[in-house]
């Protein structure tokens, strides 16, 4: 036994708290009988040989007394490093929480979308949005060239059993399926 003592105690480090250092508790997860996690941080108030009395202010008890192998010491978070960045209200994009966009309203005024291009981009794109009109219409239009077509040979669809689905994500794909439908990009099988 001491020879496994002794094993064990290589890697062990002196663990040692003072009064009014934070450390965290490993308790017990109610419900789970094999699982604990580290709560804390809690104030140390008082020390018996290896138990540390310990201020816990959220539990049914204001002040328990843990063993020292169950505690660790609280490390605080240095502060987060941010910047903030100021712009004025006339560089804020818009925000859309429509998948769609609306071009027609883009089209109208196209120079007033291209602040960050030189004048000779600008120029040479307003020529080839007048060039293509077609192209850039709310509605996405169908290619006329050949339909891409999968032969599967003789395989027959499988059928099972629709996945269930949240009410809400449901209502929006069935938006999805009538729009592809009313603008022909999909056919009914």
């Amino acid at each position: 036994q001491r020879a496994m003592k002794q094993r064990y105690d290589q890697r062990a480090a002196p663990h040692s708290f003072s009064v009014g250092e934070e450390v965290l508790a490993l308790e017990p997860v109610p419900g789970h009988a094999l699982a604990a996690r580290f709560d804390g941080p809690f104030v140390i108030t008082g020390r018996s040989g290896p138990n540390y009395v310990n201020k816990m202010p959220g539990c049914h008890k204001s002040e328990r007394t843990v063993h020292i192998n169950r505690l660790k010491k609280y490390h605080s978070r240095a502060g987060v490093a941010a910047i903030q960045v100021e712009c004025d209200d006339t560089e804020k994009l818009p925000v859309t929480t429509e998948v769609r966009l609306c071009n027609s309203a883009i089209l109208q005024n196209p120079l007033a979308h291209m602040k960050g291009l030189s004048v000779q981009g600008a120029c040479d794109l307003v020529q080839l949005l007048q060039k293509f009109p077609d192209l850039f219409g709310d509605v996405p239009k169908v290619s006329k060239l050949p339909p891409h077509d999968v032969d599967v040979g003789g395989a027959v669809p499988i059928k099972q059993a629709p996945y269930r689905m949240n009410p809400t994500k449901q209502l929006h794909m069935e938006e999805e399926v009538k729009f592809l439908l009313q603008n022909q990009f999909v056919v009914p099988s």
